[in-house]
């Protein structure tokens, strides 16, 4: 293992195999695995360790760490920033600070190389003490959060709010008097007022003694969104433009960080126009747009654009940034298109990378979160191998991916369970080939699935158990007889198709919630006990068809393209009996009359032997 230019051993190695670097990329390596030798190769420590996290991932797909034969010549078509932004948590409690070192640890192992760590109010700062809310993380505490990411050969790029929406990070009884109005509602701090930059400095000056004896090669301050709020208003602005405003305060930000030898990064919508394709907040009637020439080239900017649509297939806005002379970051969202088509993007202009964001508070309730898992995966493939493979060609789930590296949920039984598979014949009522485009094809009888035996209706005509939701033709709940001692049961189960594609809501969509509880089980003991089951969309169950995030407490266990062209799929949500020694006596099957029908296809129970 070692770097080819300082290691003589795997300089032989390379020129034994006549194999060398092309020069693609720093990250560039090299994985030999033959009979006599493993060689991990890189043109630098970062693509060593590259090499490594993918020796990781043949290990983790053979019992017994066993690895076939392979050369592996490989390096990301993003060649800066593959990064992953995501807020400090607002409390400081052991769960959130367990959640954080053990997603730094997945992102290293997916290659990611960067992470934007978005602070603001949520450290106690010492300058600024009537700053941060209450239960905020010490400097201590982030220091270690830095060192862990260190340790994973990730670059930390501290990010602050700054100028624009003031209102959820500025405390106001302390700070009002640096708002550009009076008003409770305003977001934006003024751009001229000399105690806002005092302000802003002390903090930046505090997040860079963080890195101490080091210091963070780039400080990203947003100022996006300013047309929430307002600017040029107060006595102090009102003599100048606002596009004169935003750029002498950007480049006056940038001058104190250049100063200090850090780049600054700043967003990029109050920079781009209003218009449709380019999709900028930067219009009428503030025109902050006019501040892009005006702008130090040497500031490079922030260009999120958090959905797809037939505007921004092109996302031209990184060509129409880069003509002013900027460097760009391109930063996505959720959506998988969104995700697939901008890293493409990203990478054909050449930008400095491209990031995942997540502006969620908490990382313990990001990590159960289908949408976020599902992007923290499809952008590590993505941005190492644009366009591959295409998104309909994706053979695995995201989320059940990004639950594995986790360690968080095991699906697995032990090796001395006995299987009781139960008939669901007597009370299936229907098949979900009623309608043509839910045609499944799973034979009748006794499937293996993800290990797990289940038992599927002989009958196709009434092959499954549907209740009540948007289509009312089925009943509201069903009882299900079970008269077993069980450790656990597996729930072979899904819901029709909702009308709206949840996985494609972009951040500013009015209609972005999933249906909520569309489902419940109730386990009825032989005491007169009972306890249930909520079903959530998009935890427990999700829909069989097209929302590629899947569930995050189930796995997916049974996928196919259909004979029209769908792409189908199963979960098995797995529950643990606390109460193994009590009989289960019935279950009652029951709907949330939600927009969905919940489907149960098959029940697995286990004891252990």
């Amino acid at each position: 293992v070692g770097n080819a230019g300082a290691n003589k051993a795997v300089k032989r190695l390379l020129d034994m195999e006549k194999l060398q670097f092309n020069g693609s990329a720093p990250e560039e390596y090299i994985l030999i695995v033959k009979s006599g030798y493993i060689l991990v190769a890189g043109q630098s420590d970062r693509g060593v360790f590259c090499g490594l996290q993918t020796l990781r991932q043949l290990l983790s797909q053979r019992p017994q760490s066993f690895v076939q034969e392979v050369v592996i010549h490989d390096w990301p078509d993003i060649k800066g920033m593959r990064g992953f932004h995501f807020f400090l948590p607002r409390t400081n409690d052991e769960a959130e600070m367990e959640a954080i070192l053990k997603l730094i640890d997945v992102i290293s192992y997916l290659k990611y190389n960067t992470i934007f760590l978005e602070i603001d109010e949520r450290m106690q700062y010492e300058n600024e003490p009537k700053l941060a809310k209450s239960g905020a993380f010490t400097k201590q505490q982030v220091k270690k959060i830095l060192n862990f990411a260190q340790s994973r050969c990730l670059k930390i790029i501290p990010c602050i709010q700054g100028w624009s929406h003031g209102n959820w990070w500025i405390n106001r009884t302390h700070y009002g008097h640096l708002f550009e109005t009076k008003n409770e509602i305003e977001t934006n701090l003024c751009l001229s007022n000399p105690k806002g930059y005092d302000l802003m400095y002390s903090l930046i000056d505090e997040l860079i003694e963080l890195f101490e004896p080091r210091k963070p090669e780039h400080l990203m301050i947003n100022f996006d969104e300013f047309n929430h709020g307002s600017i040029g208003i107060c006595d102090l602005c009102r003599l100048k433009e606002p596009y004169e405003l935003l750029a002498g305060a950007e480049n006056a930000v940038n001058k104190y960080l250049k100063a200090k030898g850090i780049k600054t990064i700043v967003a990029a919508d109050p920079l781009l126009p209003g218009d449709p394709t380019l999709g900028g907040t930067g219009g009428a009637p503030q025109f902050t747009a006019k501040a892009l020439p005006l702008l130090s080239k040497d500031i490079i900017l922030w260009e999120w654009k958090y959905w797809y649509n037939k505007y921004y297939s092109r996302y031209s806005s990184m060509d129409y940034l880069q003509k002013n002379g900027n460097q760009v970051i391109a930063a996505g969202w959720t959506d998988p298109l969104n995700i697939y088509h901008l890293i493409n993007k990203a990478a054909d202009v050449d930008a400095v990378g491209y990031v995942a964001t997540t502006w969620w508070a908490g990382i313990a309730s990001l990590i159960r979160m289908p949408k976020f898992m599902a992007e923290i995966v499809l952008s590590a493939q993505y941005s190492w191998s644009k366009g591959m493979p295409e998104l309909d060609d994706i053979r695995f789930n995201p989320v059940d991916k990004f639950n594995s590296l986790m360690n968080i949920r095991s699906e697995k039984c032990n090796a001395d369970d006995k299987f009781y598979l139960f008939d669901l014949a007597s009370v299936a009522n229907t098949w979900l080939g009623d309608d043509k485009s839910l045609v499944f094809d799973i034979p009748g009888g006794i499937n293996y699935l993800d290990s797990i035996p289940f038992k599927l209706c002989d009958n196709l005509q009434r092959g499954c158990v549907v209740l009540r939701g948007k289509d009312s033709r089925y009943p509201k709940e069903i009882m299900l007889p079970i008269k077993k001692k069980l450790n656990s049961l597996f729930f072979l189960h899904t819901t029709s198709k909702p009308e709206v594609n949840f996985a494609r809501q972009d951040i500013f969509s009015t209609n972005r919630d999933a249906p909520r509880n569309v489902a419940r089980y109730k386990i009825n003991y032989l005491n007169g006990k009972s306890l249930v089951l909520q079903l959530c969309y998009g935890n427990q169950i999700v829909s069989w068809n097209g929302e590629l995030p899947g569930a995050s407490d189930a796995v997916t266990v049974w996928s196919k393209a259909l004979k029209n062209g769908a792409y189908a799929s199963l979960t098995s949500y797995r529950w643990i009996n606390p109460y193994p020694d009590e009989a289960i006596v019935s279950i009652d099957y029951a709907s949330d009359m939600s927009e969905v029908n919940p489907v149960l296809f098959a029940l697995t129970g286990t004891k252990n032997k």
